[in-house]
């Protein structure tokens, strides 16, 4: 039900956007940065990374209920992910100022790699390889987790970023 009626919400809050930028010149989301494609890509990058969170959820029920893990074993089974994300994340800010954008692109590339194997394990296609599938994807989302945002908004004039602190 709320899925079907987010079209609508989505409007709703355009509209909204729409007079308070008449009225009073402040809007919460300034809409002129949608026809800025490369924020648009930004943006949809940044849903469909955070969309990855039901992935944990998924996978530890698949590990639990149809592996029949205990939750010690199932979260022991994560840990390259999670040794991923982080060896990622300590080198992701040189990897943005030696890549750019692009940057991202090595991330979710990472990720659909690590992620395509873990789906060729699950589907009994490959008879090994989970951890270094769930350490590629980790490797892939700790490169993406600190820098999107900062890509996405990194063209977006400061005089948009809000007030300054102490000022």
């Amino acid at each position: 039900m709320m899925l079907a009626a987010s079209p609508l919400a989505l409007i709703a809050f355009i509209r909204f956007e729409q007079r308070r930028s008449a009225r009073v010149g402040a809007p919460l989301v300034e809409l002129a940065w949608f026809r800025d494609g490369r924020f648009v890509a930004g943006i949809l990058m940044a849903l469909a990374f955070y969309m990855l969170s039901s992935f944990y959820l998924t996978f530890s029920v698949y590990l639990q209920g149809g592996l029949h893990l205990t939750p010690l074993d199932a979260a022991f089974e994560t840990l390259p992910f999670a040794a991923g994300f982080f060896v990622a994340s300590l080198v992701s800010s040189n990897l943005v100022r030696c890549l750019g954008a692009r940057a991202l692109t090595l991330g979710f590339a990472l990720q659909v790699i690590g992620f395509g194997a873990v789906m060729l394990v699950a589907g009994n296609i490959l008879p090994q390889g989970l951890g270094l599938g769930l350490a590629c994807a980790g490797l892939g989302f700790g490169t993406v987790m600190p820098c999107v945002i900062k890509v996405v908004i990194g063209g977006i004039e400061p005089r948009h970023a809000g007030p300054r602190l102490g000022s």
